[in-house]
């Protein structure tokens, strides 16, 4: 199943922003959209070409995306591969819900496991983020693929809509 996102939208992406990813959303979204990249790195931006026909804007905010609420209305945030490195992932899943608009999105790509190592401090496999999403009263997780990543770990690609938490 893919991911359905209508042009004219404004989105993040939180973290490990591989310019394939920010490429994907920004040719997404179309010329009328926005792509905040929220990365703690400043070369980013450099191996990106963005086509202003064809592409949404891209801006680039040095920040870590863990510490505060960034944004309000974003109409969706992505976690390439980022919230495993979070320690608290609660907290800054808390965070980016109340960044969202009512419906909006919040998309996890990360690795399907539950051991940690150098790269992946602290797992947030499928279930484990199924259960932070119950934590915050957020409905379950749709899983939008699954895969095997280029260095055979098995990863998925879920979805979370974001309720009305402005009543």
């Amino acid at each position: 199943m893919a991911l359905k996102i209508p042009s004219k939208q404004e989105w993040a992406i939180y973290g490990n922003t591989s310019p394939e990813i920010v490429y994907a959303l920004a040719t997404k979204l179309s010329p009328n959209g926005h792509v905040h990249l929220v990365d703690k790195s400043k070369n980013k931006l450099a191996a990106l070409k963005i086509d202003p026909k064809t592409m949404a804007e891209v801006s680039l905010l040095h920040k870590d995306f863990t510490v505060a609420k960034l944004f309000d209305d974003l109409d969706g945030i992505v976690f390439p591969y980022s919230l495993h490195s979070v320690k608290n992932p609660l907290k800054v899943l808390a965070q980016t819900m109340l960044s969202t608009k009512p419906n909006g999105k919040i998309i996890v790509l990360d690795f399907e496991t539950r051991r940690a190592n150098p790269w992946i401090k602290y797992p947030i496999g499928y279930k484990r983020l199924a259960f932070l999403a119950k934590k915050l009263d957020l409905p379950e997780p749709k899983i939008l693929s699954k895969n095997k990543s280029r260095f055979g770990r098995k990863s998925y690609l879920a979805e979370i809509i974001i309720p009305d938490l402005r009543s």
